[in-house]
């Protein structure tokens, strides 16, 4: 006689953790890959626990999952390495230790409360989705539960957290990363968990061509309107001291110089969406940067838009200014998939989503010059403009539907709900 073996029970909650709970790359990346989710298995049930107030509570709702708060203290709020990024002086890294050090009673505390919460709601997989959701995850989430990471930065660069990580990756079953770059670099520094990537993607019938009024983004930010035939150049990104909206604004100042005659804006869409001390710019400083660089009247600061894809059809170029390599670039994916030509830092994920020259232009990160000269070729060749944004949307639509996001996360979540081998 057999011995019947017993089938595991059906996967039916998820949980995600997410420390930050504004609407920048890494949340909207979670927001579509639950989407494409609840499409391929609509029965399967999302839970969010943010550990911060924003409007990813909102957008999860809309999703038709369920939201909790459980609220980080301040003093672990503000706290991360991420900082560093940009100022890497040895004292800043002492300070984010010895911060650490005097936070230790209050993350005792804390991990008490984030432990409880997840035996509450007994989720089937564990989903984490910033880097101190990895650390907090690996520390409170129960042994028999999955725990998945995903992964949004190159955690090389990450000076501290990355010894801790390497710690609380015991505990983790998988990696998810965004990009081949991300894949490479998670291996490299967490060399025992296994790494699957699944690049992330957008709704290309939200994010596709269409008309708009270029003038309203003089009214979003406040300025007179501009004269027929202004072409609009912008970046769009978190206030993250590494997206570069210092170069922009410098390489602003460069075209400027060299097309006095071209009628140009420029806008810089985003905001400081993060509590990680030093690692953000604040709106006082860029403000300042545009008055030192004489640039008033001439560019715009908007805050962050919920129907962005409006905004990308207002301009007729996007820059992507970051000085670091990107781990991704959503920015970029969703300018083309909009059809608009965009010109690209060249260096880590962003390089995977476009063939330079092809589907747009590129510069080294950091060069001011470089910058200011792509932009204004663009600037010169309406034809030019046209050709990049037609093969940028091609692109973006052979290989960047978010239909294919819910089948690849399914077979993974199936795969460690079933502890079978994960598949890579």
């Amino acid at each position: 006689m057999t011995a019947e073996v017993d089938e595991p029970k059906p996967l039916c909650r998820v949980l995600i953790i997410s420390p930050a709970a504004g609407l920048g790359g890494a949340e909207r990346a979670l927001l579509d890959f639950v989407a494409s989710m609840r499409e391929t298995q609509p029965d399967l049930r999302f839970h969010f626990l943010l550990l911060s107030e924003g409007l990813l509570s909102f957008e999860a709702e809309r999703l038709g999952a369920t939201v909790s708060l459980l609220s980080l203290p301040s003093q672990l709020r503000t706290l991360g390495d991420s900082g560093l990024l940009a100022n890497r002086r040895w004292l800043s890294g002492l300070d984010v230790v010895a911060s650490l050090a005097l936070a230790t009673p209050i993350l005792g505390a804390f991990i008490l409360k984030l432990r409880s919460e997840i035996r509450r709601l007994r989720p089937d997989i564990v989903h984490s989705n910033g880097m101190k959701g990895h650390l907090l995850s690996g520390l409170v989430v129960p042994r028999g539960i999955p725990l998945v990471w995903h992964m949004h930065d190159f955690l090389s660069e990450r000076l501290i957290a990355r010894s801790f990580l390497k710690l609380a990756a015991r505990r983790a079953n998988v990696a998810i990363a965004i990009s081949e770059a991300v894949a490479k670099d998670t291996r490299k520094v967490l060399s025992s968990l296994p790494v699957v990537t699944i690049l992330n993607a957008i709704d290309l019938d939200a994010f596709c061509p269409g008309q708009a009024d270029g003038s309203m983004l003089d009214h979003l930010a406040g300025l007179a309107p501009s004269p027929p035939g202004t072409l609009r150049v912008g970046l769009i990104a978190t206030y993250a001291r590494w997206k570069g909206q210092d170069v922009f604004l410098r390489a602003a100042a460069s075209v400027r110089a060299l097309l006095p005659r071209r009628s140009v804006r420029f806008y810089v869409i985003g905001g400081p969406i993060y509590a990680t001390r030093a690692s953000q710019f604040s709106l006082e400083e860029l403000n300042a940067l545009v008055q030192s660089l004489e640039l008033d009247g001439a560019v715009g600061l908007i805050p962050f838009q919920r129907a962005i894809e409006q905004v990308y059809r207002c301009l007729d170029i996007v820059v992507h200014a970051s000085v670091l390599p990107e781990p991704f670039g959503r920015s970029i994916l969703e300018a083309m998939a909009c059809s608009k030509p965009v010109i690209i830092s060249a260096a880590g994920g962003a390089l995977e989503l476009s063939r330079p020259d092809v589907t747009g232009l590129v510069h080294t990160p950091g060069n001011v010059d470089e910058l200011a000269a792509a932009i204004c070729e663009l600037l010169r060749a309406d034809g030019l403009r046209i050709r990049l944004g037609l093969s940028a949307r091609d692109f973006a639509v052979r290989h960047f539907s978010h239909t294919r996001l819910g089948p690849s996360l399914l077979a993974l979540y199936t795969a460690l709900h079933r502890r079978e081998a994960v598949p890579q």
